[in-house]
């Protein structure tokens, strides 16, 4: 990075301020895969920077609207979006800087975890006509697009679960898969539509705001305990997608599921759509990242065809 684009970034933050600020360093930040991460000092604080030069300049506006959505039920600690800016093909976001620095705590994370689900649950009809959630009337979606990793992620707000689901998540990361040459997929696609039909079309839940994208490495817990979740993919959905992603890669412990039960219990039949949910997020590790990721799409696949197979 430049130091024109971070004299860019310092003006911007100036700005939304509105108080002078002075560099005074920055250094990266690990642990993202997709884009580069800094925290900034200057004589007002610190800031955390993510940057990216990939050409997709609504990305990060996507994810501060996503941030500001979960915020606003004020239930679980996120970064605040700052800005969004763009300098010579560099796109940016700032944020306030969160010290993730504190002891594990996924007891509290599951308990303020329910709490979202169930609040926004039932108070998600929109504040005014700027608001990203859907109207009443299309429970399910979002009323703007936004991105699940690279991959453009469509919420076309829907009134039925089931059509959002196969509309608006699986039937995308198929084409892309298909496209993709992966001729498996494609044999497995008929077979799976048809089982998506039988696992979801009595399923009615709640239009919660869910994270989207919620794996350990898209949580924390701050100097204070307070448990902190940043990268949102968010949408309004069923809420078991994001305890089904929890589930996929690790990192929760049985604590976090103990005091979400507790406070919001899932339906008794969760685990025979957890494969479902997930594989939308193997199908995009696939589109992504390539045949590493095959053998665990078809697997998936399998599992869901004989799980619904049992039902019948």
């Amino acid at each position: 990075m430049t130091a024109k684009l971070w004299q860019d970034i310092k003006s911007s933050l100036c700005n939304r301020l509105k108080q002078d600020l002075t560099l005074e360093g920055y250094h990266p930040v690990g642990g993202g895969d997709i884009n580069a991460s800094f925290r900034l000092n200057t004589s007002g604080g610190s800031f955390f920077v993510k940057q990216n030069s990939a050409g997709k300049p609504d990305m990060f506006h996507a994810e501060a609207a996503g941030l500001a959505c979960l915020a606003s039920f004020n239930r679980l600690r996120c970064p605040e979006p700052l800005v969004c800016g763009e300098y010579e093909g560099t796109c940016y976001l700032v944020m306030t800087f969160l010290p993730l620095a504190g002891a594990p705590n996924d007891e509290l994370l599951g308990k303020q975890l329910a709490s979202l689900h169930r609040e926004s649950a039932t108070t998600h009809l929109p504040a005014d006509a700027r608001s990203p959630r859907p109207p009443a009337s299309t429970p399910f979606g979002l009323q703007h697009d936004n991105y699940i990793g690279l991959t453009p992620q469509a919420n076309r707000p829907a009134k039925h679960w089931l059509n959002f689901w196969m509309e608006q998540r699986m039937e995308p990361q198929l084409r892309l898969a298909i496209d993709n040459g992966y001729s498996a997929v494609a044999r497995l696609q008929a077979r799976l539509e048809k089982n998506t039909e039988t696992l979801l079309r009595d399923h009615r839940p709640l239009a919660s705001a869910v994270h989207g994208d919620l794996w350990s490495g898209n949580k924390g817990v701050c100097e204070d305990g307070n448990p902190a979740i940043f990268d949102p993919a968010l949408y309004f959905g069923d809420r078991e997608v994001d305890i089904a992603l929890s589930r996929l890669f690790g990192g929760f412990g049985p604590g976090f599921y103990h005091q979400y039960n507790a406070t919001w219990p899932l339906d008794a039949d969760y685990e025979q759509r957890e494969p479902l949910y997930n594989l939308y997020h193997l199908l995009n590790h696939l589109n992504l990242f390539g045949p590493g990721y095959l053998a665990a799409c078809v697997n998936t696949m399998e599992k869901i065809d004989r799980l619904t197979a049992a039902r019948r």
